[in-house]
């Protein structure tokens, strides 16, 4: 009780009047609109003009080459869509990028890993959140989400029924408090109309912060918190009214509706060039009288420009600034509180470096000048070619019926041909211009310089047949250049917004989950209690092979099942837990959610004391599912996976040596079937792998 009543008491308040408080959020939010209207908007709109090739761009960087021809090369919009794939296989694949560890061995993160799992990918839409987020990145420079605890409440009336006892006995202030009605009942028990608080909401919850919508000012305090930060959008009148019901927000009694001024002309722009057209739609929607919102009882309708910001002000005049969170719309405070987390609810992701850098990058600071010079040779040159393609006429003046019918496009070409005179005197083809070969020579360098920048080739994208007739090893070394530099983006990605996600989740949970709860997550159920996330986590990136070859990892990891963790069991240096794991891992691999529906049994099953014999019972299924991955043929991996776990089992229980593939495939040639070893010898190396799946030949 003590503790409690010292932490009510050290409690801070905000002492500062809303006018005071009000003029200080005004000032910073102002000063923001003009940092980022200078410093952050027209990189931004660029970068989406040039990701649509925009009209309005191509036709001020070239406006005669625009005029003839509209053609625009996509590098930039080619790039974006060729690593998200590969970014999204990092993030949300079977091999988790990022993990929890406890910082003693008390701390158990498994509880808590799967209650972050369930927290991201069924109370909030995970995959679609953070798939735009990384698209947000890649596109713009400005990705941006946020991460909030939100906590709501409803009042509601229950019908309780109480026995005289229970009536008579209940507490003054609970009576007095919670008691609405009272119904006398003959039997002497009665009906108590009670007030209740039903909690509906209590969870994180993550939203995307559309790029033009985020603003701050570029100062830091020392542990790298930007004084302010500021999430501007545009709510329906309708939705502030329900939060005001709700009690989130006060102060909306005489609400009057201010026309937006120019103070988000800046984010409209931006949601202009995301959108690939010029003019804001609602201005044209009034130009016509076609908004509702005007017409008489729809105020509900309208838009309100709210600001929600975060900024570091002394609010209790203790000489220390606080971080205190404020909402405000059309001039007044809707909301305020200090923060008691201790920073803002945004998160940056980013996969492009740059040193001390005022914003991040993105794949249009790349490229730009690529796509810029390739669209401007192709314009010429398709240009060029149309003109070739319908050639003009050079035509004698005095041969008006000629000029007639070449203008109206008829076959007949009537001529009057003088004495001695032939057809190629009086009308002949213009000439034909070829280019010179300096422009294919430059249009091919400038997508060298695109493969440099990026790492993306024509190899690893398939766009070049001719590169499937090189050697394995020359494919391989490219490949692998490419990966490597997208496994850095990664990871550049996973420490700068992946891990600060993850860290502040974790926070967000020991501080607001304090009751017990039950939970589904892949089909099945989990009990949590607060005291099983008791401790202290770091969060570290874990993986490094998210970027690698699907079918490489699972070759390794069937080499780790088959020949290392067997070997290992037999000196006590790992465990049937560690065999079900790497078949759990296998089989996500291959692209199943749920591994326990085919294991029939979960990891919580599995301990110590379970024998060898149970885990070897499940390679059978396994292997015939890589099997036929592989490419063999059904009898063949059903044959090559039951001889193997017979081969394994007896292997474990003579503690001897685990076989190599040549001594299993001898044992397996008994006579008249001999498919298993046929089939040992007939899985596919990793090059033959690659020619089977067209990668090279």
């Amino acid at each position: 009780m003590e503790l409690i009543e010292k932490k009510e008491k050290d409690k801070k308040e905000i002492k500062l009047g809303d006018d005071e408080l009000l003029d200080l959020v005004m000032l910073d939010k102002q000063e923001a609109e003009k940092y980022f209207s200078k410093n952050v908007e027209p990189g931004v709109v660029m970068r989406y003009q040039l990701l649509n090739g925009s009209e309005e761009y191509y036709s001020q960087r070239f406006p005669k080459l625009h005029n003839l021809c509209k053609f625009k090369s996509s590098d930039i919009k080619d790039v974006v869509e060729w690593l998200m794939p590969s970014f999204t296989e990092v993030f949300f694949g079977a091999d988790k990028i990022v993990g929890i560890f406890g910082r003693t061995r008390d701390d158990d993160p498994d509880v808590l890993e799967k209650v972050i799992e369930y927290q991201i990918k069924t109370q909030n839409k995970g995959y679609v959140i953070l798939d735009q987020w990384i698209r947000d990145a890649l596109e713009s420079g400005l990705g941006v989400i946020r991460l909030e605890w939100e906590h709501r409440e409803v009042k509601t009336d229950n019908d309780y029924h109480a026995t005289a006892e229970e009536y008579l006995y209940m507490p003054p202030e609970m009576a007095k408090k919670k008691v609405k009605n009272v119904e006398p009942l003959p039997d002497g028990t009665y009906i108590l109309t009670m007030k209740d608080i039903e909690v509906v909401k209590d969870q994180p919850v993550l939203r995307n912060v559309m790029p033009g919508e985020y603003i701050y000012l570029p100062d830091e305090s020392e542990d790298g918190q930007m004084v302010f930060e500021c999430h501007r959008r545009k709510m329906l009148y309708n939705d502030l009214m329900r939060l005001g019901k709700l009690g989130i927000y006060k102060n909306l009694e005489d609400f009057e509706f201010i026309a937006n001024t120019s103070d988000d002309s800046s984010m409209d722009r931006i949601a202009d060039a995301i959108r690939n057209y010029v003019g804001e739609s609602k201005s044209i929607r009034n130009d016509v009288g076609f908004d509702a919102s005007n017409r008489e009882n729809q105020d509900a309708r309208k838009t309100v420009l709210l600001y929600d910001c975060w900024g570091q002000y002394d609010v209790d005049g203790d000489g220390l600034l606080e971080y205190v969170h404020v909402v405000t719309a059309n001039n007044r405070i809707l909301f305020k509180e200090i923060n008691e987390v201790e920073r803002s609810p945004f998160f940056h992701l980013s996969f492009y470096q740059n040193s001390y850098q005022e914003w991040k990058a993105s794949v249009a600071d790349f490229l730009q000048d690529d796509q810029d010079l390739k669209t401007a040779l192709l314009k010429q040159i398709i240009i060029n070619t149309t003109i070739n393609n319908d050639r003009s006429f050079i035509i004698d003046g005095s041969q008006i019926d000629a000029r007639k019918d070449l203008e109206s496009g008829k076959k007949i070409i009537r001529l009057n041909l003088g004495m001695g005179k032939n057809a190629s005197d009086v009308i002949v083809p213009a000439p034909q211009y070829e280019l010179p070969k300096e422009a294919f020579t430059l249009l091919e360098l400038a997508s060298t310089w695109s493969e440099q920048k990026t790492g993306i080739t024509k190899y690893n994208q398939g766009l070049d047949a001719g590169s499937l007739n090189k050697t394995a090893t020359g494919i391989s070394q490219i490949m692998n250049a490419s990966k490597q530099r997208m496994r850095k983006m990664a990871r550049d990605g996973a420490e700068n917004g992946i891990v600060p996600l993850y860290k502040h989740l974790i926070k967000l949970d020991k501080m607001y989950l304090k009751s017990d709860f039950t939970f589904r997550l892949t089909n099945n159920y989990y009990d949590f209690a607060p005291d099983d996330i008791n401790g202290d986590y770091d969060v570290q990136i874990t993986s490094n092979i998210g970027l690698q070859d699907k079918q490489l990892t699972i070759q390794n990891l069937m080499l780790m099942f088959t020949q290392i963790l067997p070997n290992l069991m037999q000196m006590n240096a790992a465990s049937p837990q560690g065999m079900y794991e790497t078949a759990n891992q296998i089989i996500q691999e291959m692209g199943f959610t749920n591994p326990d529906k085919y294991l029939g049994l979960e990891a919580s099953s599995v301990s110590a004391s379970n024998t060898a014999n149970q885990i070897v019972q499940m390679l059978p299924n396994i292997m015939m599912q890589l099997g036929q991955q592989l490419g063999l043929s059904p009898e063949q991996a059903g044959a090559i996976a039951q001889q193997l776990a017979q081969v394994i089992q007896q292997n474990i229980q003579q503690q001897q040596p685990m076989p190599t593939q040549a001594e299993i495939a001898a044992s397996m040639q008994t006579p008249g079937q001999n498919h298993a070893a046929d089939a040992i010898k007939q899985i596919p190396t990793t090059e033959q792998n690659a020619r089977q799946q067209g990668i090279f030949r």
